[in-house]
């Protein structure tokens, strides 16, 4: 716990296990400052598929977006961001 808050909230590679995002979206609640943002990032692995909703339900408006990337002779890549704001 702490008193102070944040405009802004970066976590990437948190959502592999869907009983972490409960405490994942308390934390952020807990520090994220009144018209902040969190961005969470994903490299699309199967628990981040109940995150969305489960943002929602926490009280966040949400924003989803896919994203891919590929270097030369590399398999393209796939991940995922979570944009979350407090709902008004």
């Amino acid at each position: 716990p702490t008193d102070r808050k944040f405009p802004r909230v970066l976590a990437a590679d948190v959502l592999y296990q869907t009983s972490d995002h409960g405490p994942l979206l308390s934390c952020i609640a807990a520090v994220l400052a009144a018209g902040g943002l969190a961005i969470i990032a994903d490299p699309c692995r199967g628990a981040a598929e109940k995150f969305e909703g489960r943002a929602r339900e926490a009280g966040f408006v949400v924003k989803h977006f896919s994203t891919s990337a590929q270097l030369e002779g590399e398999k393209p890549a796939r991940g995922q961001v979570f944009e979350l704001r407090r709902a008004i």
